[in-house]
């Protein structure tokens, strides 16, 4: 059920939003948020913003990730994959499309929070940690994808 808090201040939707699978070394890239949960950095798509665009710029804002826009898109590993249950999220009707990014486990990254994220991790074991909404299930789908894809 929608947050109506949520929707008297953004409407009802769907609205559309993005989030980076970035693996690095074997472990994902997740972040902290505000309520405490741990997700995939991501956030809402601008007016006029290309959907890798808006996934690239989250990326940074949130976890100021010291690698270049042409070193992730190097590292990009499309098409985007689209989650878009309507009670995916409890905020509202929020439809978001993954990208993937694998990172050369030969380069150094550098990863702060920043933006509205708490902290930021590297992880490969997501059992005791509480993940917001469904990114346990788009962690798993991702990481399967990716698993196929090799």
């Amino acid at each position: 059920m929608p947050d109506p808090a949520y929707e008297a201040k953004y409407g009802r939707g769907p609205h559309v939003s993005v989030d980076a699978f970035v693996r690095w070394r074997g472990q994902v890239l997740l972040i902290r948020r505000q309520d405490g949960t741990w997700a995939l950095p991501g956030g809402f798509v601008d007016p006029g913003e290309q959907l890798l665009e808006a996934a690239m710029r989250e990326l940074s804002e949130e976890t100021t990730i010291n690698l270049a826009p042409a070193d992730l898109r190097a590292a990009y590993r499309g098409p985007a994959v689209v989650f878009s249950d309507p009670e995916r999220d409890p905020r509202s009707h929020i439809i978001t499309h993954v990208h993937r990014f694998e990172l050369p486990a030969g380069i150094d990254v550098v990863i702060s929070a920043a933006d509205d994220a708490k902290e930021v991790a590297w992880s490969s074991d997501f059992e005791g940690l509480a993940l917001y909404a469904d990114h346990r299930q788009i962690i798993v789908e991702m990481a399967s994808r990716a698993s196929a894809a090799s």
